[in-house]
């Protein structure tokens, strides 16, 4: 029943908070200096920035965060209008929303051109489609990618014209991995089966054809994967010698497939 005022602190014990701070609008007013000329009586007026089109708008970082909550979260424009209502008291209608996606669609162009330009110098390229419904009609949406950049193209074709119009594959002149689909194999370029469809047709072999080889292939393409992914997580360069072991096992595999189905 002491009072501990004037006692030492012999230690502090510690507890943590994280919060965002209140949201509050920020707005920025431009004003476009009017003149007239005190020679020839003409009125002059300075520019506006050329973002600001219009007398009331809102901000780009405010639009950003309404077209990501559509196009990455696919939340649905009532709601997203009702979140920065009920959140940061901002009335945004979804006709604002719909605007400013197609302004970040045009304005994106000049980016997805490099995008494009970068996969077309890229050594390998992986492709695919998949299919999706555009206004409730059947659409395919094809994939271009590499460990660094995707291109997508959503069109209502799957085969070769919807690969013509993304204008990746029929100037490409690398390896290209795919799932082996006839349309893809008609381009000009190196072809390499996705090990995922690869393990599956092994898979398909061991089980309908009780054939060893396959087994055996199987698994040894999961050690070099396995064996690729610890080198990559502690950051150091592939063994040759284990490299060179693990080729030798593949080779050897290969002429035991080739010995079992000699036609």
């Amino acid at each position: 029943g002491h009072t501990l005022e004037n006692v030492e602190v012999e230690a502090y014990e510690k507890r943590q908070v994280f919060d965002i701070p209140p949201v509050n609008l920020i707005v920025t007013e431009h004003k476009s200096q009017i003149k007239t000329c005190p020679h020839c009586g003409k009125s002059n007026k300075a520019v506006f920035p050329e973002s600001v089109k219009y007398p009331v708008q809102y901000g780009p970082n405010i639009l950003a965060s309404a077209v990501y909550c559509k196009n990455h979260h696919f939340i649905p424009y009532e709601r997203i209008s009702e979140f920065f209502e009920d959140i940061m008291g901002i009335k945004i209608c979804p006709a604002t929303i719909i605007r400013a996606e197609k302004e970040c669609f045009q304005n994106l162009e000049c980016f997805e051109n490099i995008i494009r330009e970068k996969l077309m110098i890229s050594p390998v390229i992986h492709f695919d489609e998949t299919g999706m419904k555009i206004e409730g009609k059947r659409h395919w949406l094809h994939v271009a990618s590499n460990y660094k950049y995707t291109c997508y193209l959503p069109h209502s074709k799957r085969g070769a014209e919807a690969i013509d119009v993304m204008g990746i594959l029929p100037e490409f002149k690398g390896v290209a991995v795919h799932d082996g689909w006839k349309p893809y194999n008609a381009y000009d370029c190196d072809h390499a089966l996705c090990n995922a469809h690869l393990q599956r047709e092994l898979t398909g072999i061991e089980e309908n054809y009780k054939q060893q080889w396959a087994k055996e292939m199987n698994e040894l393409l999961t050690e070099m994967k396995k064996y690729t992914d610890e080198c990559k997580d502690q950051i150091k360069e592939l063994d040759f010698e284990q490299i060179r072991a693990l080729e030798e096992r593949f080779d050897a595999i290969i002429m035991k497939g080739i010995e079992e189905n000699p036609q």
